[in-house]
Parts: C-alpha cells; sequence; structure tokens
C-alpha cells in the first residue's frame, strides 16, 4: 500500500523527510521496517534518504511494508457483505451468531477468518487481519477492518459515532436519558461484566422510538466503549436487552440479544471526508418489534 502526500505551505515546520513522515503518522518503529526495501520512501517519484529537505509542492510517498496474517487465522470461505472497501479499510455488515474474531471455542468461522479467505482469494499482499470496531458474537451490524498497522493507529485517534437499535424488555418510563454508570469486569468471571464502584466510566445515550405491548423499542448512542456496555447498563436498570440471557434477558422470542449496531460515522484516516455507514434491521429483530 503506497501512501502519498502534497507537501504544502503549512507544513514549513516539518520540511525535513524524516520530520514530514513524522507529522503524518509514521513512527520510528515503521521507518525502521523499510530501511533497505528499495522505492520505500520517494520524493517526486525518485526515491530519497529521510534527511533531504522538502520544497513545497514535493510529492511525497511512502510504502508500506506488507504483513501476512497471524497463523494462528485460518482462511475459511464465509460470505461477507461488504458496505465499503477502499485501499485503507473495508467495512462489513456483520449477521448475529458469528463472533468478529476467532477464539479458543471458535478457530474458523468468524468475520476475521472470512476477510483472509477474501484477501486471499483477491491476491492481497498485506493480508493481516486489523479490527478496528467489534460487535459481540450476537450482536449484528456494522464493523470495521483496516488493512494495514498504519491506518488501524489513525483509526485510534479518530472519533467514531456509533449508533444501535435494540429492544429491550418491560416498559421504559424515560424517553429518553443517559445511562452513567462505571462498568468492570465481574467478579469471578472472565467474559461477564458488571456496575461497579471501581469499574470505568461508561455512557450510553438512548431515546425510545416505540413503546411495545411487553418490550420498549429504543435508538441508542455510545459515548463510551466499554466491553457489553449496553447490555450491562439496561440490565443494571431492569430493562435487559430481549434475548439476553448472559443478562437476564429472556430467549422465548428471540434466540440472541435483540442489539444492531445500524450506523457508524467517522472521518477517514486518510482523506478526511466524513463517512457515515448505515444497515438495516435483521429480521429476527425485525419480526420481534412487529409481533
Amino acid at each position: 500500500m503506497n501512501l502519498t502526500w502534497i507537501v504544502r505551505a503549512s507544513d514549513q515546520d516539518s520540511l525535513i523527510l524524516k520530520d514530514f513522515l513524522k507529522s503524518k503518522a509514521i513512527s520510528r518503529s515503521l521507518l525502521k521496517s523499510v530501511k533497505g526495501r528499495p522505492n520505500s520512501i520517494l520524493v517526486n517519484n525518485e526515491p530519497e534518504k529521510v534527511t533531504k529537505s522538502l520544497q513545497e509542492g514535493d510529492l511525497v510517498t511512502f510504502k508500506l511494508p506488507d504483513k501476512k496474517a497471524s497463523s494462528h487465522i485460518k482462511a475459511t470461505e464465509g460470505k461477507l457483505n461488504i458496505l465499503y472497501e477502499d485501499d485503507y479499510f473495508i467495512a462489513l455488515n456483520k449477521p448475529a451468531n458469528i463472533p468478529s474474531l476467532p477464539s479458543h471455542q471458535n478457530k474458523e468461522h468468524t468475520m476475521a477468518n472470512f476477510l483472509l479467505w477474501y484477501f486471499e482469494k483477491n491476491n492481497f499482499q498485506n493480508t493481516a487481519i486489523h479490527p478496528v470496531s467489534r460487535l459481540d458474537k450476537d450482536t449484528s451490524g456494522v464493523i470495521i477492518y483496516a488493512k494495514s498497522g498504519y491506518i488501524h493507529h489513525l483509526f485510534s485517534k479518530t472519533t467514531m459515532k456509533k449508533r444501535y437499535k435494540a429492544v429491550v424488555e418491560g416498559d421504559l418510563n424515560v424517553k429518553k436519558d443517559i445511562i452513567d454508570y462505571p462498568i468492570a469486569r465481574a467478579p469471578g468471571s472472565i467474559i461477564k461484566r458488571a456496575v461497579l464502584p471501581e469499574g470505568k466510566p461508561a455512557l450510553t445515550k438512548y431515546s425510545i422510538i416505540k413503546k411495545l405491548p411487553e418490550f420498549t423499542y429504543i435508538d441508542i448512542e455510545l459515548l463510551t466503549g466499554r466491553t457489553h456496555q449496553i447490555r450491562v447498563h439496561f440490565s443494571y436498570i431492569n430493562h435487559p436487552l430481549a434475548g439476553d440471557d448472559l443478562y437476564g434477558g429472556s430467549t422465548t422470542r428471540i434466540n440472541r440479544q435483540a442489539l444492531h449496531c445500524y450506523e457508524l460515522t467517522f472521518e477517514h484516516p486518510i482523506t478526511k471526508d466524513e463517512i457515515s455507514l448505515q444497515v438495516p434491521l435483521p429480521k429476527d429483530i425485525e419480526a420481534l418489534i412487529k409481533e
């Protein structure tokens, strides 16, 4: 993958090539990784040393080193619903019942396995898997994987607005609110989380879309990103997600937590354009609402 920039007048404090690359978040370790590789750093399409002085209007090119996927991830053929793809990242609509990444319990049937198969099928040189956003196994919706560690790093500096739709048990009597309770790992569990005083701050903003006979259909915006945050917060206020038996929800009407990430909005890490990706409700949650 090649990264290119035009030197601007505003770059006057970074007119030594090494400093210019540093201003573009090219780390010292990344520079070391391309040392000795021909044509990895170019100025106006000519190889140059990092001590070169730059001029306004120069074209700087940095070739990211290719990196192969971990040997622990096996390429597995599977369907990908691609929402957006360019040279830098890929966004997918993840169905329920498929993890984002492999684990000891599931080493092959995950989105990462399917993505590696897609990369290899299309002869991509860089096949390393870099998850930017993750969803629980039974949560559906938009997820993103970066196509290099550098792009993954840039995403970590970008604010990502995540919106969900969910169905919770019972009648929420507050039309809109922000749930503000700290979350930590539940004592004695490696999976479950809980509201605990020593936990990290967690903020979940919600508004009611529609009240149903046994449930409430809501829109959620995550203001922080703790593990199981939405599930823990609504369970704590005695309105667990429908189908979420880990946190007190019933599986009578739906066999997984009724939670769907329907929208991600963020700044593109390279072009700086605003990207907004939306996906419709899956059929099981839609059926629950219609019932």
